[in-house]
Order: C-alpha cells, then structure tokens, then sequence
C-alpha cells in the first residue's frame, strides 16, 4: 500500500496489516482487522524506538555520570536508551580532574562501553572543566589555548583568568576569573549568545586600575565588561581614577557578529603632582596652559600641585572663553572647559518697493551684514523695467548691492506704448468695436 497514511476501499471481511521494517526502530505486531459493509476502520501502529545498551565505567574512583545532562548516578551504571548519538559527562571528584565528555553512538541490541579515567591531581594543584553552551568555543585559560569546550585539565593553585574565542554568529561569554585550591576541582559552564542582524560585540577593559567606563556617553559600569552594541563607531571615555592618568577617549569601529576590543590604560601620577584636563566646546580650540601651548583640545597631562592660568585662543565665528584659574591637588584630576557662543553677524533690512506692475528678486527681506545682494527686474505683460531708485540707481538690470545698512530699493516700471489699448489710448469708453479703433489709430498716427 506505500507509506502511511493510507485509505482504500475494500470488500468487507477479514485482513491482516503488516509494517515494514524502519532503521533503528521496532515496527508494530501485524493486526487482524474486520471491515463490514459500508464501515471505515482506522488503524493506528506506533513504532518505538529501538534500544541498546550504554554501560558507564570510571577509574580508579567512582565518579557521577551525565547522559544528555541528566544524572545516572555514581558509576558504574548502564542502561537501555534509544539507538543514536548521546554525550556522557563525568562530574568532578575532590583530588582528580575529570575525565573529558564522550560522544558515543548506541547501536541496536549491543552494548556501548564508556569509560572515564580520573588522574589524580598533583599537590599543590587544583582542577578546572570548562564547558560552553549551546555552541562550543575555544577555551583559553590565562591566554593559553586549551583547545574546544568542554575541556578539563589540572591547575596551579591560584587565581586565572578563562576567556573564550569567537564562535560566528553569537557573542563570546564575559571574561571569568576563578580561583583553585588545592587538590579542588571547578566546574565552569559559560553561555554564547546568539547575535542579532547588524550588531557586534564591544569589550572594554582597563589596565593597571579597574574604572568606569563610558560608551557614547552612556556608563556601562566597571570595566572589564562586554555588551552587544550595534555596527559602526562608537566613542569610549574612561572615568577619573585618583592617583592615575585617564587614557584618551577611543573610537573603536565595531563590525557585525565580530568581536571589537577597547583597552584604556591609566598611567600613574608621581607624588606632588596632579592631571589637569582642558576640553573646549562646542569648537575644538587651541588652549595654552601658563602661556605654553598645549595643542587642540581636549588635552590632558600631569602637571605639578599648584595654580594654573589657561587661555583659550580665538576661533572664527565664536566668542571666546575668558581665561580660567584652576588649581591643581596632589593625586586629583581638575577638569576645565571653555564654552564658546557662537556669533550671530548683524543683519539689515533690504525693502524693494515696486512703481508700476512688475516683479523683483528677492522681494523685501532680511540680508546678513555686508551680503553682495543681486537684485533682478522683470516687467509684467505690456510692462517693462525702466530704472531703480533709492539705494540703487541707473538702468542696468540685474544690478548688485552691499547691505552694509538698511537700504529701500524701488524698480520702476512703464507700459509699452505701441501695443496699449486703444480705448486707454484716446480715453475712449473699452466697448468701441476694434474696426473702429483701429480707423482712429491710424487717423492720430498719420496726423
């Protein structure tokens, strides 16, 4: 009949229904069925999955034993499963580092072997499995490559610091630090997170001091940390640290399902010395410190305790800053910033008036002060321009002004003689006939 489901008509009486075979699965008893006279009968077979055997073993101690993440109990153990692919892991036991998982697959009605050695773990050291979920990254433990999770090995007593290698497509779990003891074992399991279309991963970490750190203006708390930020640019400012130097802001370009490192490193002040910090706003400005130059801010240095005078040099287009006075404290960071206004030019008013029926560009208006304005007539139908008054003079057309003051300009604009209308022409009412007008025209014409 093929592969279920399947319906036919068939005469009434007795059938046997046999299933075929299917790799890795038990078919279903054959079944007797009887189909009366315009009666449908529904079969319905399950198929169950076929089993093995997976035995666990360890040595030389009894370890806990993990199958696809759930716990069997202290080895041995063994026990039917479904045929196919399943990961056993070893929990840790005191003194010994765990062996690594094993993937094995459980073949019908045999029997899979797993065993698992514990080596015990040398005095004065500890052991450390690492794992990753649900992909498995590179482990590097104290920046030395371990290999692919899950992976266990034994330690030095002491704090080390595990990070995790880039995994295409999911954001690599935070930095961890551990600390082993002495013949103690330490599991660590760290989760990637799968990244989002168009966006990256940014770390930020600082160096010798642990500091607050800024992304676009925004506190991402103490370093080191990592977020998930959106593709493109972005601006880290480290915070103040008393006794150190802040490192310059960084712009760090963050491309996507990459990872993107930002590294501040602070640097110490000597005793009897102190960090001013210039910064100007909203132009970059030249700043001089006690006269000396300092260069564009923003700017930064270690200076001697002390008062300082700080000039900020002009910048076109803006008011400058008076002079500040700062003093500086031993081991203090004093910031100074120099607002600059922006100057708004003078203006004057351009009035364009109109003498007969035209147009001008540009109409009345403010100017700005000192602008080259050009000024364009244009007469309307049966009108044209004839000559400026007030601020301009003359005939030419288009003609250009100075506005260095209020100024009125006037266009004036005459009529086209020969093609006026008649009626206007003689003061004659506009319902003559055109016959007629044009007899009187060519009268006043000849005379």
């Amino acid at each position: 009949w093929g592969t279920a489901p399947e319906t036919r008509v068939v005469a009434a009486g007795s059938h046997t229904i046999q299933f075929g075979d299917m790799p890795d699965y038990i078919a279903p008893p054959d079944q007797q069925v009887t189909v009366e006279d315009n009666q449908t009968v529904i079969i319905t077979a399950t198929y169950n999955r076929a089993q093995g055997t997976l035995l666990a073993a360890t040595s030389p101690v009894s370890g806990e034993v993990f199958v696809d993440g759930i716990s069997w109990g202290f080895a041995p153990q063994g026990r039917y499963v479904d045929v196919g692919t399943h990961t056993v892991h070893f929990g840790p036991v005191h003194g010994y580092t765990a062996p690594a998982d094993q993937t094995v697959t459980v073949t019908r009605d045999n029997v899979t072997n797993v065993p698992g050695a514990y080596v015990p773990i040398p005095s004065g050291m500890g052991s450390l499995s690492v794992n990753t979920t649900p992909v498995k990254g590179e482990v590097f433990v104290d920046q030395i490559r371990w290999g692919t999770a899950p992976q266990s090995k034994a330690l030095a007593v002491g704090t080390h610091t595990v990070t995790f290698g880039e995994v295409a497509g999911y954001a690599a779990p935070p930095t961890q630090e551990v600390t082993i003891q002495d013949g103690a074992s330490v599991v660590l399991s760290c989760a990637y997170s799968p990244m989002l279309p168009d966006v990256g991963i940014l770390t930020v970490t600082t160096d010798p001091v642990a500091a607050e750190v800024f992304v676009d203006q925004i506190s991402w708390g103490t370093s080191p940390i990592t977020e998930i930020v959106s593709t493109g640019d972005h601006t880290v400012r480290y915070a103040d640290v008393t006794g150190y130097l802040a490192p310059d802001d960084q712009v760090v370009t963050v491309a996507r399902n990459q990872v993107a490192m930002a590294k501040g490193t602070y640097t110490k002040v000597p005793p009897g010395t102190g960090v001013l910090s210039i910064d100007t706003a909203p132009p970059k400005a030249e700043v001089l410190v006690d006269g000396q130059s300092w260069g564009t801010a923003p700017e930064q240095k270690i200076v001697p305790v002390g008062t300082y005078t700080i000039r900020f040099m002009d910048v076109a287009g803006f008011i400058t800053p008076d002079n500040q006075t700062v003093t500086i404290t031993e081991n203090a960071t004093t910031r100074a910033v120099g607002t600059y206004t922006r100057l708004i030019p003078p203006t004057y008013m351009l009035t364009v008036e109109i003498d007969g029926q035209g147009q001008v560009e540009p109409t009345t208006g403010v100017q700005p002060q000192n602008a080259k304005v050009t000024l364009l007539a244009a007469g309307d139908a049966v009108w044209h321009f004839d000559h400026w008054e007030g601020s301009l003079t003359g005939t030419a057309n288009p003609q250009t002004l100075t506005m260095d003051g209020d100024k009125t300009v006037k266009a004036v604009f005459v009529k086209n003689p020969l093609i006026m209308p008649c009626s206007e022409y003689f003061g004659l009412p506009i319902v003559l006939m055109v016959g007629a007008c044009m007899l009187l025209l060519g009268a006043r014409l000849r005379s």
